[in-house]
Parts: structure tokens; sequence; C-alpha cells
């Protein structure tokens, strides 16, 4: 009866060790939960091994592992519509490894056949600078810290090339237009922030040539001005 006894506090101790405990480690002021940690007691010490941050709107924002206190396992972030943003390992990397970025509709942006490089990267490691490819042609992207484009284009030999799109942080287009060598090149589009056309014209070798022509916040056209050489 005793070994039985003692065979039952045994494993109802160990059970208590490896029990996960969620904690609430910051509020939006309104109330609602925005970073939520897991823990979990080791050796008589409590140690987080995940943590979860959400938007105000309640949904994963990003969930991300721990061991012995750092980075570990698989790490995802998420767009508040809830459509995975990017993933990556940890386990061995305080930047990360096979990551995979996706586009809002679910097509990928990188993936691990890319060769991702992570240029920059926040403190609580949210990835804003990324390029992928070789080291001839590059493609390059810049994301906002909710995850959203900030611009995409191709580098080759680390220089602007073909098509560059901008975006305002409320997703839609802020500029768009072609480069040549890191030079303004061909036809050149500026949004207003409400996604109604600001101006657009041509550019040669960086300078603007013919009529361009402007807009007002709702579309309409106010003015245009010819840039051609006399």
């Amino acid at each position: 009866m005793k070994k039985i006894l003692f065979t039952l506090a045994t494993a109802l101790m160990f059970a208590s060790c490896n029990t996960t405990q969620k904690e609430v480690v910051l509020t939006y002021p309104t109330g609602e939960k925005e970073l939520v940690y897991e823990t979990q007691m080791v050796n008589g010490e409590k140690q987080r091994i995940a943590e979860e941050m959400f938007y105000q709107s309640g949904k994963t924002r990003y969930y991300r592992g721990y061991k012995d206190n750092k980075p570990s396992g698989l790490w995802k972030y998420y767009y508040e519509s809830g459509k995975l943003f990017a993933e990556a390992d940890f386990s061995n990397s305080t930047v990360g490894t096979n990551w995979v970025f996706y586009y809002e509709d679910g097509t990928t942006i990188f993936d691990e056949k890319d060769e991702i490089t992570i240029l920059e990267i926040t403190r609580d490691r949210v990835p804003l600078t990324v390029e992928g490819g070789d080291d001839i042609a590059m493609k390059q992207c810049q994301f906002y810290t909710n995850f959203g484009l900030r611009s995409e284009g191709v580098l080759k030999n680390n220089k602007r090339e073909g098509r560059w799109v901008f975006y305002f942080e409320n997703g839609n287009k802020q500029a768009e237009g072609n480069f040549v060598n890191d030079v303004q090149n061909g036809d050149h589009v500026v949004y207003h922030e409400n996604g109604a056309l600001y101006y657009q014209g041509v550019y040669e070798n960086g300078k603007r040539v013919g009529e361009w022509q402007f807009f007002d916040e709702h579309g309409r056209k106010i003015a245009s001005k010819s840039f051609d050489e006399k």
C-alpha cells in the first residue's frame, strides 16, 4: 500500500510540474488581452515556454515558443484577418531559419528555396525588410509592423530594376513605377492615401518628360504640366 501511495504521489507531483498555465502580461487600454505567456514549472522555477500576442480584435498576432527562456521551435505570425503572414524555425537561430512569407490571399511571397535574408528585424523579432533570390537578381520586400507590405520589387546587382510598388500602411498603393539601374524610367503613378489617383507621368533617365497630370483626393483632374525639353 505504501508503495502504491508513493507512486501515486510521485505521479501527481510530476503532472503538477508539467502543467501549463497561461498568464496575461499586457492588456490594451480597453481591457482586452494583448500578450499572454504560457508557463511551466521546471525544477521548481517558473519558465516561459510560449507567448501569444493578440490584436485588439482578439485574434492572434503571433505565437512563439521558448526553451530555457530562449527562442525555440516554430514561430508563426498572422494578419489580423487570421491568415498566416510568416513562419520560421527558431530552434537554432535568433533570427529564424526556413522562413516562409505569405500574401494575405495565401500565395507565397518567399519560401525556403528563395535563400531568404532578413535585413531588418525589430527587437521583438518582427521582420521588416526581407530579400530572397540569388546574387544577381533579388526580390526585396519591406513590411510595416502590422505585416502589411510597404514596398516590393527586384534588385539587380543591389539596384532597383523593373516595376516597384509602394504601399500606405492601410494597404492602398502609394506609388508604382519602373526603374532601370536604380533610375526612374518609364511611367510613374502616385496615389492619395484613400486610393484615388494623385499624379502620373513618365520619367526618362530620372527626369520628368511629357505631360504630367494631377488629381484631387476624389480623383478629379485639377492640373497638368508639360516637362518637354525645349
